[in-house]
């Protein structure tokens, strides 16, 4: 009498689960994780650090640099040389990341909130650069250079001077009294009161693009 079928003892075959293997690429189509975007992404991440990290802390320099005195010129000059190099970087944050998204084979789109609002904060952040920023810190490097040249109101009184030279028109009058050097001590205060308010204006926009690139919301 032969065995029942449901009564068999061969070992049931093991179960399969769809996440075991990987399904196959269809022909045809493209890795949208391709080689050419992570090296764009690369880039654009590479520009973030040098560009922005660069120009964080531009803010704190200029106040910090005051309460020890007198900033001196070159330490204010190789600062704006450095964010000179720092802003190419800055443009390059922007053309990689037009690349990136470009060749993301339809994964991200201009059409995407979170894409069109980074890209539009960018710009806002680049208008705020030169259109707050660095006028102001033009006229703060100019008003600090010639209050350096300024002679003392003690060097002003001696030889019988008066504070501001003489007062008759001759072209020794050239300035430099007390109420001068007050006036520009008081044009620098302000001028970098605006340069930080620019900068804090700044890195905020840029802690926002940050958060729009990591969370992606509406993706």
């Amino acid at each position: 009498m032969g065995t029942p079928r449901h009564l068999s003892s061969a070992p049931p075959a093991p179960a399969t689960h769809p996440t075991d293997e990987r399904p196959p690429v269809p022909p045809g189509t493209v890795d949208p994780v391709s080689t050419t975007y992570r090296i764009l992404v690369m880039a654009h991440l590479l520009c973030v650090v040098g560009g922005f990290g660069a120009l964080a802390y531009n803010g704190l320099f200029l106040t910090l640099a005051r309460r020890r005195g007198n900033p001196g010129m070159a330490a204010i000059e190789i600062n704006a040389q450095v964010s000179g190099f720092a802003e190419f970087l800055v443009y390059g944050v922007f053309l990689f990341g037009i690349a990136a998204v470009a060749t993301s084979s339809s994964k991200w789109g201009f059409g995407q909130a979170w894409v069109s609002a980074a890209f539009a904060l960018f710009i806002v952040a680049v208008g705020v650069l030169h259109g707050m920023i660095r006028p102001s810190q033009r006229r703060f490097v100019s008003l600090a250079t010639s209050l350096a040249e300024m002679p003392a109101p003690s060097a002003a009184r001696s030889g019988g001077l008066p504070p501001g030279g003489p007062r008759d028109g001759s072209p020794g009058n050239t300035g430099g009294g007390p109420a001068d050097r007050s006036v520009d001590v008081a044009q620098l205060n302000g001028l970098e009161r605006r340069i930080s308010l620019g900068w804090g204006l700044f890195n905020l926009i840029v802690v926002v693009v940050i958060y729009l690139m990591v969370f992606k919301p509406g993706a």
